[in-house]
């Protein structure tokens, strides 16, 4: 019962240290959000920003394998004496509805930046296309002028 009880305090750890990772995952999104509005002259810094957001993915992946793990050791106690671990339990379901509405924060602030870098990288096709284009023009351009000033050689006869 006791060693029951320390397991559903580290639970309640685990959610807590979730709540902090969301909320440094949201932090994390904003700052990407302010990076690509310019991602051309921050790409480093935007590759920055994704390796800190896979850090706190995974530390998020291995917090949510020990806390399930532990639920399934502890799950039977729980269920039998929800009366003995009301607080307990009021306390972990307070920190999921937190994780669950700031995991709703982080998808909508994702899908807004996705699309921004879609915008971005697509502006940025139409440069390259443009900077293809215009090469070719001017190679076509050259090719042409070298042309024009090209006398073919002759052959001219002496003789009258």
């Amino acid at each position: 019962m006791e060693q029951n009880v320390n397991y559903i305090k580290v639970m309640i750890d685990s959610l807590r240290k979730k709540v902090m990772i969301l909320e440094d995952l949201i932090v994390a999104n904003k700052e990407q959000a302010e990076i690509i509005v310019d991602i051309k002259k921050n790409m480093v810094a935007y590759e920055a920003c994704i390796d800190k957001k896979q850090l706190l993915i995974d530390e998020l992946n291995l917090l949510d394998n020990g806390f399930q793990a532990l639920y399934n050791r502890i799950q039977e106690e729980i269920i039998n004496n929800a009366d003995c671990h009301k607080e307990e339990i009021k306390e972990m379901q307070k920190l999921i509805s937190i994780i669950t509405d700031k995991s709703v924060e982080i998808q909508n602030g994702e899908e807004k930046n996705r699309q921004i870098i879609a915008q971005q990288f697509s502006l940025l096709k139409r440069e390259v296309k443009n900077f293809r284009d215009n090469r070719k023009i001017a190679n076509t351009y050259y090719n042409t002028m070298q042309k024009i000033n090209y006398m073919p050689p002759h052959f001219l006869d002496k003789k009258k």
